[in-house]
């Protein structure tokens, strides 16, 4: 389950990452009626996928406190695995409101 705290740390991996643009792509598709979500997220692991190497410990340590999981089990296990926990993630209450918050913060800037 994800909890406040982890909304930190998701900001720091945006940051991090440098993600800016892909979330307003993103979050500019969900306004879309008829939103494919199968593509949506694609899109959404494509751009994490690019980039993932530039906030590894912090996407590992943030899977691992989400997982109750040990980080050396994280990096131990199947990508398939592992990117099926990002996509967990990316579903659960919350997180898609933050990415809005996110790119209406950018828009201010």
């Amino acid at each position: 389950m994800i909890k406040t705290k982890h909304i930190f740390q998701l900001s720091r991996i945006i940051d991090k990452m440098g993600l800016d643009e892909d979330i307003k792509e993103i979050v500019a598709e969900t306004k879309k009626k008829n939103v494919d979500e199968s593509a949506l997220g694609y899109k959404i692991i494509t751009a994490l996928g690019r980039k993932l190497h530039m906030a590894e410990a912090e996407v590992m340590t943030l899977l691992a406190d989400i997982s109750g999981k040990p980080k050396k089990d994280i990096e131990d296990q199947s990508p398939k695995e592992t990117f099926g926990m990002i996509r967990e993630l990316l579903s659960e209450e919350g997180v898609l409101d933050f990415l809005h918050n996110q790119q209406a913060d950018l828009k201010s800037d």
